[in-house]
């Protein structure tokens, strides 16, 4: 089973979009690339944002969502252990305010423009 660690970041206060970006793309990724059992990762800029009127917005901006994808939890879990983690988790200071992480089980739904749904789904 596929596992993520998606992270919403936002920016240190005092920084701009254009450094946030540059560190998170040229300083703290090569230490996110290091993370044993690492399958993939990957760095979401936000771009813009979009809420309906009637569902409330999140209280803090996020800058940036990174994706670290595993083969099991228990890759994640040593990936989060790791040295590694630790030196990422002290270079986050110097790019961002704030962080929070979801760890995601995944489904797939659309490949290649292609529905796969299980069994028994509805599609409304």
């Amino acid at each position: 089973m596929t596992v993520r660690a998606l992270t919403l970041l936002t920016r240190k206060t005092g920084t701009t979009v254009e450094e946030f970006t540059d560190y998170w793309r040229n300083v703290h990724a090569p230490i996110a690339v290091r993370f044993p059992n690492l399958v993939s990762y990957e760095q979401h800029l936000t771009v813009g944002t979009v809420t309906r009127g009637d569902v409330p917005a999140p209280e803090a901006d996020v800058d940036g969502i990174s994706e670290l994808t595993f083969d099991s939890r228990e890759d994640l879990e040593a990936a989060l252990a790791s040295d590694v983690a630790r030196e990422a988790a002290d270079d986050a200071g110097n790019f961002m305010d704030r962080m929070r992480m979801y760890i995601v089980d995944t489904s797939v739904v659309v490949v290649d423009g292609q529905v796969h749904l299980p069994a028994g789904s509805r599609r409304g």
